[in-house]
């Protein structure tokens, strides 16, 4: 039995909200298969993180030639890149194996307010690994980073959506999740053509892993052969219905509920 395949190369959260334990989780519920390289331990709960320790180079490398070597991934995500050095080895591996479906979600800061990666990785990031993404999934707040552009309503997100797609990337969808508003709106840009996707804000505390969430289920139906449009819509409407059956575990902000 064959199944699609989904690498996923991120951070470690041990509280399994957030990072490559959701990531995992959202695979399993697509039914694809999911693999994970971790790129950093972190020490962190429902409420703080206390610390993060990037995986050294060599130990990296390892974790994703040797997989690489025997499994070739339908798609891969990324997320949090600590180091510079995991840019390049991630863009050896998408030459030396011809990987396809390449989703990157730029994690800078978590919920907690800890800086995750650093400006120097992003702006690594933008020349190496950009013009090989398919979609690209930063929030407001990372897409102002980018791009230098103020994001404050419909025609600045699509201005900055427009920038990153000059930098070579095919898909952007900038989430609206962080914007100060009781809508929730996200914006996906291709190809100059912008569409919107609209929902209303889920009052609820517990949205840790949300952006985690979103791109690996947007991974996971691009490996199932769903155009980008199509992976982002069913990856959007699994990510809301596990926002609003989210768990109260811990007592921070709680994870979404993976399996409906």
């Amino acid at each position: 039995m064959k199944i699609p395949v989904v690498l996923s190369i991120a951070g470690l959260d041990p509280s399994g909200g957030a990072g490559i334990i959701a990531d995992i989780k959202t695979f399993s519920y697509f039914k694809v298969y999911g693999m994970g390289v971790i790129t950093a331990i972190t020490a962190q709960n429902t409420f703080e993180i206390k610390r993060v320790k990037a995986v050294e180079k060599k130990l990296f490398d390892e974790e994703l030639f040797t997989v690489l070597n025997d499994i070739k991934p339908t798609s891969l995500k990324v997320s949090m890149l600590p180091c510079d050095y995991m840019v390049g080895s991630i863009k050896n591996a998408y030459e030396k194996y011809k990987l396809k479906n390449i989703v990157i979600d730029p994690v800078m800061i978590s919920k907690h307010g800890n800086e995750l990666t650093s400006k120097k990785v992003i702006k690594t990031m933008i020349s190496e690994l950009f013009p090989i993404t398919d979609v690209l999934t930063p929030n407001i707040t990372e897409a102002e980073f980018i791009t230098g552009l103020q994001i404050k309503n419909y025609e600045d997100a699509t201005n900055a959506a427009r920038s990153i797609s000059y930098m070579g990337v095919k898909y952007v969808l900038i989430k609206g999740g962080h914007a100060n508003s009781d809508k929730s709106n996200d914006i996906l840009y291709h190809s100059g053509k912008t569409k919107i996707f609209r929902h209303k804000r889920i009052n609820t505390k517990n949205t840790h892993g949300t952006g985690c969430t979103l791109s690996a289920a947007i991974s996971a139906n691009l490996s199932k052969g769903y155009t980008a449009e199509k992976a982002v819509d069913i990856a959007i409407r699994y990510t809301n219905r596990a926002i609003k059956n989210s768990l109260n575990i811990g007592s921070g902000n709680g994870p979404l509920n993976h399996f409906l």
